[in-house]
């Protein structure tokens, strides 16, 4: 390697490391690269005009002090471009870059260079933003992603609830007609209040005629005989209708007791009689069912309707 080629090689290794390095350090950053003698010869060019020595402190006082010789440069490249600090023996001299011999006097990049760098930062630090609020959205997606299901989970709980739907879909007709009979319940006890007004009234107007033909009577003519129907007139009071109802009531649930007598069906050909046919009737109704014990209704002594019961009268 040449003077001229091994210049530039010393000055770039000293300008990428940043720091002060005897010849001992540069000949092995180098890697031997540069024979010593002509590194020693580059170092001195590359140092003119810049050599001193400050290390030679108090700590031998009667140590001289010695200027340092300034060598003519042999060639002009590279000239000054190193600072030289002298220690005790040539091998612990320290050379490194003098930045103010750099371009731009040593402050820098020049003003158009600095300018493109600027707009190359900003472009940059943009392009950042952008790729920083990417990734937390995808962090944020993926988190999403993470927390539900897989497709396995899915089809296994999508499995697990099918019986429950189909129950729901079941069931659903019946709560739509419910809500519709709310309508219809309200509606009825309108009516039946209504009905129930009317049905006070012309009782009281009643049992205000009977009263008096009692007292018109002198007792000959009894109300409570003629509201049971074992009156002189024959009326259809609420207590006869109550009693024939109940007295109903008993022989249909005696009737209902006694076994059913066997009846012979013909079935049509190809059927055998293990096998049931239409004209078999379902078990079992929907919906509301009344009480089987249930016969009639009456005014009690408030003037309220209830019911009679088969069970409350015998």
């Amino acid at each position: 390697v040449s003077k001229d080629q091994a210049k530039p090689l010393i000055f770039q290794m000293l300008y990428d490391k940043m720091k002060p390095m005897n010849i001992t350090q540069i000949y092995t950053e180098l890697k031997a690269t540069v024979p010593s003698s002509i590194l020693k010869l580059c170092l001195d060019d590359l140092a003119l005009d810049n050599k001193e020595n400050q290390f030679y402190d108090s700590d031998e006082d009667e140590a001289p002090k010695k200027k340092a010789t300034k060598l003519e440069p042999l060639d002009g490249s590279f000239t000054g471009s190193l600072m030289f600090k002298g220690g005790r023996n040539p091998n612990s001299s320290l050379y490194y870059v003098n930045h103010t011999k750099q371009k731009n006097n040593g402050d820098g990049l020049e003003p158009h260079a600095r300018n493109e760098l600027a707009s190359d930062l900003a472009k940059v630090q943009e392009e950042k933003s952008i790729l920083s609020s990417n990734y937390q959205g995808m962090t944020k997606e993926k988190e999403q992603l993470l927390s539900e299901p897989t497709n396995e989970e899915a089809d296994a709980m999508l499995e697990q609830q099918e019986p429950t739907m189909s129950d729901l879909c079941k069931h659903l007709e019946e709560y739509r007609a419910m809500k519709c009979n709310e309508k219809v319940k309200k509606h009825l006890k309108a009516r039946v209040g209504t009905q129930a007004a009317q049905w006070r009234k012309r009782k009281n107007m009643c049992m205000d005629f009977l009263l008096r033909v009692e007292d018109g009577s002198e007792g000959a003519i009894s109300a409570k005989k003629c509201c049971s129907g074992d009156g002189q007139i024959d009326i259809e009071s609420d207590e006869t209708v109550v009693k024939n109802a109940i007295e109903y009531g008993k022989k249909k649930r005696t009737m209902a007791s006694r076994p059913p007598a066997k009846k012979k069906m013909k079935l049509s050909k190809g059927l055998t009689s293990g096998k049931t046919t239409g004209l078999a009737s379902e078990s079992g109704t929907d919906g509301l069912t009344a009480d089987v014990n249930f016969v009639a209704v009456r005014l009690n002594s408030t003037g309220n309707v209830e019911r009679v019961y088969l069970g409350n009268d015998e």
